[in-house]
């Protein structure tokens, strides 16, 4: 009788291990991307040597665990750079704003990572660099501008055109640039670390195609372009100045 309620009391302990073995709930690993707001990998970004700069980090689930969040912190900052929040956690899919804070950093690049980690599937780095540029060299540019140019075709002509903000950074649109019209938008880039500047070859309107590079100060940007195609017919081959105007 003994050996028969032993054997029960074991039938019903393993009965009770299988009932609880399966009811217990397996957690699949996150799977996630972690890209920049278009969906595209993260790259590098540059950032002012005094200012802020705003960084979206966007993390979408995939699969997995949905109840799984994805802790975001950054490593291989240097220490005259800040970031707000220095770690952000959330159940994806999310989109964080970081801010970078600088005042007066030393400005050249470095190699970060985003570190990524989620309790189910460990950590994951995302590596890019991070470069620290002097703040942007076109504002003393962006107003009404005095041009004066000497070209092949004619010998000395003055002008006046205008400067406006890029979505880009140290990159401006200059109207009338040269004096070829208001329908002649202009993209001219300034690279503040050489005191540079460029235009990139391309057809800005009012069938002109011009591209060019020189150098700027202060108040002044001298640019040696070529222009393949004009709206006067002819092509030219020029010393631009552009000054703000008094």
């Amino acid at each position: 009788m003994k050996k028969i309620l032993l054997l029960c009391l074991a039938c019903c302990l393993a009965l009770c291990v299988i009932v609880i073995s399966c009811s217990k709930s397996v957690k699949v690993p996150l799977s996630y991307s972690v890209t920049d707001t278009t969906g595209i990998t993260l790259h590098d970004i540059f950032i002012p040597d005094s200012g802020t700069f705003v960084f979206p980090v966007w993390v979408k689930f995939l699969s997995g665990y949905a109840g799984d969040k994805v802790t975001l912190s950054f490593s291989g900052l240097p220490a005259d750079v800040k970031v707000t929040p220095d770690s952000f956690s959330a159940i994806p899919t999310y989109t964080e704003r970081f801010v970078f804070y600088t005042n007066h950093a030393y400005k050249t690049t470095y190699p970060v990572t985003l570190v990524a980690y989620t309790p189910t599937s460990g950590y994951k780095y995302f590596k890019f660099n991070l470069g620290v540029v002097p703040a942007d060299c076109t504002k003393p540019f962006l107003n009404a501008l005095t041009g004066s140019k000497a070209c092949v075709t004619a010998l000395h002509s003055h002008y006046n055109a205008s400067a406006a903000a890029s979505p880009y950074k140290n990159t401006m649109y200059v109207t009338n640039f040269g004096g070829y019209g208001t329908n002649a938008n202009v993209q001219v880039v300034l690279d503040c670390t050489t005191d540079s500047a460029f235009v990139p070859l391309h057809n800005y309107g009012n069938n002109l195609v011009v591209s060019g590079q020189g150098i700027f100060t202060s108040n002044k940007i001298i640019i040696w372009y070529t222009a393949t195609s004009t709206p006067f017919g002819f092509s030219d081959s020029c010393v631009d100045t552009l000054t703000v105007a008094p």
